[in-house]
């Protein structure tokens, strides 16, 4: 009987760690250059691109540090390398974007 429980105690303790190693934890909050005029806001499943007066909101995913973000008005997708470490983005032209809140 112990040896049994011991062993289901066992294959639920894999199967957790398995199903936490498959995600991957991307950005959250508030991101900009530092100009105030360009940030992009992640909340959830959803972000929001802010250009001045210009918004674009859509949903985003993450998948080997690369996180694309699919606009909802037909403007396609826009793709970031995310940092974890650093909790950056760098956009396709090499400007970093830094976190300024949560």
């Amino acid at each position: 009987m112990k040896k049994a429980v011991a062993f289901l105690l066992v294959c639920v303790m894999m199967s957790m760690v398995m199903v936490g190693c498959g995600s991957e934890k991307g950005p959250s909050g508030t991101y900009t250059p530092g100009d105030g005029l360009i940030f992009i806001t992640f909340d959830g499943n959803k972000a929001e691109l802010h250009m001045g007066q210009l918004t674009a909101k859509g949903t985003w995913k993450i998948k080997d540090g690369s996180v694309t973000i699919t606009y909802d008005n037909n403007a396609g997708e826009k793709s970031y390398e995310y940092d974890a470490e650093n909790d950056t983005l760098k956009t396709p032209n090499d400007e970093l974007l830094y976190r300024v809140e949560k």
